[in-house]
């Protein structure tokens, strides 16, 4: 599309071509929306639609997640064949397949797109939750949202549950491939002060100011409709902004599995995750910034069933993240839990170290090439069968 923008800017002029293009967008989510959208109303920035003929277009005119599924193996037979993804170490599944569960908590996680189960380290996570110090939670960070980052390499209660036999294999099977951590895993702290109703219309009018910004610099950036213009946006609105974005539905990165172990018992009357069954089986795509990156509450309840991921202490939940998700804000309900991420090699965020392996996110915006960035790494997951039993 770039190169359609600069050849006709050489007869038209940029900004002209730009603002064309700017609104045909524009105009092409909302006919889509009216068309599409199962006779809701849309409003912006909740402009999203997961309709099969939206999302079509959509990736055809941004193919850019749909071209990371299949350059890693996630999109079928064929584009395994051409995977970039490292291979499932037998180790692993031969591990995992011991397990008579192993079969059935995979069924369950292709087919919804999300796992739960209910107490599975429920030991573990007592003992972290008594041995962690709560005064390392910085609290005046956010609005509601803090996090603590823990080495699982060197922290044993950390490595119990990140290199698990059994889910480990279940997230290997789903993946069909190596499953590297993304980065650290943490522990999160949730304790939202807002009811969603006001949380959606704080970030409503949040956008709405941005784009008024974000359009007066239009015509002096000749290049910022995307990566660069929604990269402004964000950084706009850390300050007012930060946090609550997490309770709009919204998906995440593509090829990312995200992992997590309540620390603190969650009920439906408790600050929790939510999860859209079986939307991650759509390609979600986000065309323009600031506006169809959300999904609006009404589609999304109206379109799937809604799973809560509550439960007691020590329960695990998987989900892909490009499935719908948000977090439901309970004012002053604290929600706590320990996360990681995995997924095949797409988005490694991997630093070494003289002392061994040290996962990390990069601070430089430009994705490290996967082989630099794990050549003479420490195979983190291969060898984890071999290491001493905690």
């Amino acid at each position: 599309m770039k190169v359609i923008w600069e050849m006709s800017a050489k007869v038209m002029g940029i900004n002209f071509v730009k603002s064309i293009i700017y609104w045909a967008l524009y105009k092409f989510i909302y006919i889509s929306n009216a068309i599409f959208g199962n006779g809701l109303t849309f409003e912006f920035p909740f402009l999203s639609n997961a309709h099969p003929v939206v999302l079509f277009f959509k990736n055809l005119l941004r193919p850019a997640r749909m071209y990371g599924k299949f350059r890693y193996g996630q999109l079928g037979f064929l584009s395994r064949i051409a995977s970039k993804a490292d291979p499932v170490p037998k180790d692993i599944m031969e591990a995992a397949r011991h397990d008579d569960q192993y079969d059935e908590y995979l069924r369950r996680f292709k087919e919804d797109g999300i796992l739960i189960l209910d107490g599975y380290f429920k030991n573990v996570a007592e003992e972290m939750v008594e041995s962690f110090d709560g005064s390392k939670m910085s609290n005046s960070a956010a609005y509601y949202y803090d996090t603590y980052v823990i080495n699982s390499l060197e922290d044993q209660l950390a490595f119990q549950m990140v290199a698990d036999p059994l889910i480990l294999g279940v997230m290997a099977g789903y993946l069909n491939a190596h499953p590297y951590l993304r980065h650290h895993s943490s522990i999160q702290s949730s304790y939202p002060n807002r009811e969603q109703q006001e949380l959606e219309r704080l970030y409503k009018n949040d956008m709405r100011e941005s784009k008024r910004i974000l359009d007066r610099e239009f015509k002096e950036n000749p290049w910022s409709l995307g990566r660069e213009l929604k990269e402004k946006m964000t950084a706009l609105n850390k300050s007012r902004a930060s946090g609550y974005e997490n309770c709009l539905w919204h998906c995440d990165t593509v090829n990312n599995i995200t992992l997590g172990v309540l620390l603190k018992e969650a009920t439906l009357s408790d600050t929790h995750m939510m999860f859209a069954r079986r939307s991650h089986r759509n390609h979600h795509s986000q065309l323009l910034p600031l506006a169809d990156y959300n999904y609006c509450e009404e589609y999304v309840q109206k379109t799937y069933e809604i799973i809560n991921c509550v439960g007691s202490v020590g329960t695990f939940v998987a989900f892909d993240s490009n499935g719908l998700h948000r977090m439901n804000p309970k004012p002053g309900k604290l929600r706590m839990q320990f996360v990681w991420a995995l997924g095949p090699g797409n988005t490694p965020h991997f630093k070494q170290l003289e002392r061994g392996l040290f996962l990390t996110r990069k601070t430089d915006p430009t994705p490290p090439d996967l082989n630099e960035a794990l050549q003479g790494q420490i195979n983190f997951f291969r060898d984890f069968s071999e290491r001493p039993q905690l």
